[in-house]
């Protein structure tokens, strides 16, 4: 920014006919700092690769669209850090990288879970309405299971997309017979074992079809 500032002031200068010594000076204080500006970048770029891929992965997996603030906080504080280190004509500490680092990636299991689990999350909660608690509590219990295992594997392994597609089936498989077992048990006035094999039969059915 400072090197722009003093271009500018140098193109001035010999718009306004000020002599070539005194934009020259200009010039020459512009291009030291513009040297400084290069040396700083270079050094923060080596410095900051891990913390800049881990914001790539973060983006790449959807934060721009589903978990905006989380990223522009991320981004807020890499560039605070980033300012005190050029300051500073040093490299992140350790602790510091760590923790920058840390918040893209807590970013992105943000957004693959926002992604890949809020119709499950939807679904329970549309089966909590439904009284679930009380119609289907076993099959609640297993969606909830399935649900917590796909947060856990996306958090533990993020970059894992097959595995965690897998994952992500089986809690949207369970949370949907959720929502079937409690609404036939409902609506025939049922146990739970017998809406089970009600649902079991309905996809017998469907498959057959």
């Amino acid at each position: 920014g400072k090197a722009y500032e003093l271009f500018i002031k140098a193109k001035s200068q010999r718009e306004n006919n000020k002599g070539v010594s005194i934009v020259l000076e200009t010039i020459g204080t512009a291009r030291a700092y513009l040297n400084i500006a290069n040396e700083n970048a270079a050094r923060l770029k080596v410095s900051s690769a891990d913390i800049l891929k881990a914001r790539g992965e973060a983006v790449a997996s959807g934060a721009a669209n589903v978990e905006l603030k989380e990223l522009e906080k991320a981004d807020r504080d890499l560039k605070e850090a980033s300012y005190e280190v050029e300051k500073a004509q040093s490299s992140f500490a350790a602790d510091k990288h760590s923790q920058l680092q840390k918040n893209y990636f807590n970013t992105q299991v943000m957004a693959i879970k926002n992604v890949k689990l809020s119709p499950v999350k939807k679904a329970l909660e549309t089966a909590l309405d439904k009284n679930a608690r009380k119609f289907a509590p076993h099959t609640l219990a297993s969606a909830q299971a399935k649900l917590k295992s796909a947060e856990n594997m996306i958090e533990t392994d993020r970059n894992n997309t097959e595995a965690i597609d897998q994952a992500t089936r089986a809690a949207r498989w369970e949370a949907q017979k959720l929502l079937n077992v409690t609404d036939l048990a409902r609506q025939n006035k049922s146990s739970e074992a017998v809406a089970l094999q009600l649902n079991a039969r309905q996809i017998s059915v469907e498959r057959l079809d």
